[in-house]
């Protein structure tokens, strides 16, 4: 996956399709489920007997980091973590089969080691589970249901919700169950597995006979159902691959009320979605607002200079006026203060970023003071507002913790009930990537970036 983890921010994306139950299909999403499998094999530790135990901050965090990559809705979280699931169990097995030896002692297998895949506290962990009686009858029971598959698929790598997804490009519409099974239970050359040959020619016979059963749904009971059987396999609907559940779909059989955990994670999704939009507006209404200063500022600065010092700022047109008045620090009280602070006390260089090297686009420089025609002050990191930075742990100042857009760099700004002060700026915070990095301070009762 090279090509991809050597991707920067100014590459885009990857832009990713999902259907409507979350899943991801499309040419992408096979280059995401082998980038999932990358990144579960190096983020999450194989050191439990079970996939529940692993940290779900460390789950969240592989999730948020693939979104930094590929651009994928929240809607398709239950399919990824179906997938991570299945990607690290497969990781445990792979390392078992090329690297446990049950005829070798505890201690030859540690100095035989891994390949270096997984830490020395991992390898001790799994070497004493692999051991256990619990990990020998639970070997066991995965042989016994691994031989109750009866119906092997065809289709290889290609998951069934892509196979339905092309499926459905090729006829023009959203294909049946009964069509998808046959899809992915026929080799290349048109002829079906031999263990899904009688029921493949069911599916066809049923079809012709009751041609009413093509209209219906799976809720209905559609000819699959009728075939292979109405009542679904627990935590998973046959032939839609991973991610829905017959309790959400309204499968027959199983009521078809919409359990709580599932609404509530919708209401914070769309919840989350909406906030989102509003703050994304926030910001470009932002953006527009710096940009028309900008310009007024500009063309003030050339009537200035061509009238060599004539007041012209107070021939600006009131909306004008106005944005500059937003844009500059509330004069009330600060022309004293400023002239008072100016050469006793003065401003930290480091107010908004220490790291030029690391942003080159904001260069800061000593917080100085002017003095607007109308009496004002200005400060030299007016400029800074609407620009986009990057934020850093305060312990470890070469650790990025958030992304932002300056807002206001008045010291007299209220943030966390408290004035802004000379050392800081405010910003809008619209990427975070450590989530439990802390506040410099306390906001609306939110102490991390989480």
């Amino acid at each position: 996956m090279d090509d991809i983890f050597a991707r920067t921010p100014d590459m885009g994306k990857i832009k990713i399709t999902i259907n409507e139950f979350g899943q991801p299909v499309g040419s992408n999403s096979r280059r995401l489920s082998s980038f999932i499998g990358c990144q579960v094999r190096k983020k999450l530790s194989v050191g439990y007997d079970d996939w529940r135990r692993v940290d779900a901050e460390r789950k969240l965090q592989v999730w948020d980091e693939i979104k930094e990559t590929f651009d994928l809705d929240d809607a398709a979280l239950d399919w990824f973590l179906s997938t991570a699931n299945i990607k690290w169990k497969e990781f445990k097995a792979d390392l078992k089969k090329k690297y446990f030896d049950e005829t070798l002692t505890n201690e030859e297998l540690r100095k035989r080691g891994c390949g270096n895949r997984v830490n020395a506290t991992d390898w001790d962990y799994l070497i004493d589970f692999w051991r256990s009686s619990d990990s020998e009858a639970r070997t066991e029971r995965a042989k016994a249901c691994r031989g109750k598959l009866k119906l092997p698929h065809t289709s290889g790598s290609v998951s069934h919700a892509c196979a339905r997804h092309n499926l459905g490009v090729e006829l023009g519409r959203p294909p049946r169950r009964d069509e998808v099974f046959i899809k992915t239970h026929t080799r290349k050359n048109g002829v079906p597995t031999r263990q899904a040959a009688p029921t493949i020619n069911q599916l066809k016979e049923i079809v012709k006979t009751r041609p009413e059963l093509k209209n219906r749904t799976i809720q209905q009971g559609d000819a699959f159902a009728h075939v292979c059987g109405i009542k679904e396999p627990r935590g998973c609907v046959r032939v839609l691959g991973l991610g829905p559940t017959s309790t959400e779909i309204g499968a027959p059989g199983m009521k078809s009320y919409v359990p709580t955990r599932v609404q509530i994670e919708d209401l914070a999704r769309k919840k989350n979605e909406h906030e989102k939009a509003a703050l994304e507006q926030r910001i470009k209404e932002l953006e527009e607002q710096v940009l028309e200063e900008r310009m007024v500022r500009e063309s003030v600065n050339v009537e200035t200079g061509s009238q060599r010092g004539s007041n012209s700022l107070h021939q600006m047109s009131p909306r004008s006026e106005e944005l500059v008045d937003e844009a500059h620090h509330n004069a009330n009280g600060q022309e004293d203060e400023c002239a008072a602070n100016e050469e006793d006390d003065p401003i930290d260089e480091n107010l908004i970023d220490q790291r030029n090297a690391t942003s080159p686009s904001v260069h800061v420089t000593n917080m100085t003071t002017a003095t607007r025609n109308d009496g004002a002050p200005r400060y030299a990191h007016d400029a800074l507002v609407g620009k986009e930075v990057i934020l850093y742990a305060m312990l470890r100042s070469d650790q990025p913790v958030a992304k932002g857009i300056i807002t206001s760099t008045n010291p007299n700004t209220i943030v966390g009930c408290e004035p802004l002060g000379k050392q800081f700026c405010e910003v809008i915070v619209n990427l975070v990537m450590r989530r439990d990095a802390e506040l410099p301070r306390p906001y609306d009762n939110m102490e991390t970036m989480a």
